[in-house]
């Protein structure tokens, strides 16, 4: 019991912290293209793409969040998956892949992201990922062709594959710092002191 309670309190302060430290880990935001990503009669007339490039600063994150812009409102909707390599597939098949994909996400509409805060995704700095979605609703993005990192996938119905294009999402991915052993050692030790504290008062 006291080593469950123990994980618990390291596990709490590491997730304080670094929800005190989320930051942006992969971004194009320099777009000027506006997409209205339509829909028709509640089934997608096309689905997106992007692969993107996670800042080469040295540090892993934690997968935080996902969201595109149009100017600087945030967009989205559907069903976002995460893979680590390009999805070879029709959109119509995606929700159904497994071979390299790193995991999924509904849009979230309060917070207007796709929200991987609970899902422990960790990506490595200096590496490409690519997300794909199924909209469920017309949601707005802006896009341009000058981003390094990655490119644009479109699909145009079900029983396509994502093509590659010229041009890119402007996108944000959020992260937190995956924390160095020093540090989860230093709270392990923390949870040490307050347990003997704990048992000296009983």
């Amino acid at each position: 019991m006291k080593h469950t309670i123990a994980s618990l309190l390291i596990s709490a302060a590491l997730m304080a912290c670094s929800a005190a430290n989320a930051d942006t880990i992969a971004a194009y935001t320099d777009g000027t293209n506006a997409s209205n990503g339509s829909v028709s009669s509640g089934d997608f007339t096309y689905c997106y793409g992007q692969s993107f490039t996670t800042y080469a600063d040295g540090t892993d994150d934690y997968l935080t969040g996902i969201y595109l812009l149009a100017g600087t409102d945030h967009h989205g909707s559907g069903t976002l998956y995460l893979f680590t390599s390009a999805y070879t597939g029709t959109a119509g098949s995606i929700a159904s892949a497994t071979t390299n994909l790193l995991g999924t996400a509904t849009w979230n509409s309060s917070s207007n992201v796709w929200d991987f805060s609970s899902s422990s995704i960790v990506l490595t700095a200096g590496t490409k990922y690519y997300f794909y979605y199924v909209p469920t609703e017309a949601s707005s993005f802006w896009y341009g062709s000058s981003y390094s990192g990655g490119e644009y996938y479109l699909s145009m119905s079900s029983s396509s594959t994502f093509n590659s294009m010229a041009l890119d999402m402007n996108f944000v991915v959020t992260g937190t710092a995956v924390p160095e052993p020093a540090t989860v050692a230093g709270f392990a030790g923390l949870a040490a002191l307050g347990f003997a504290a704990m048992k000296r008062r009983k």
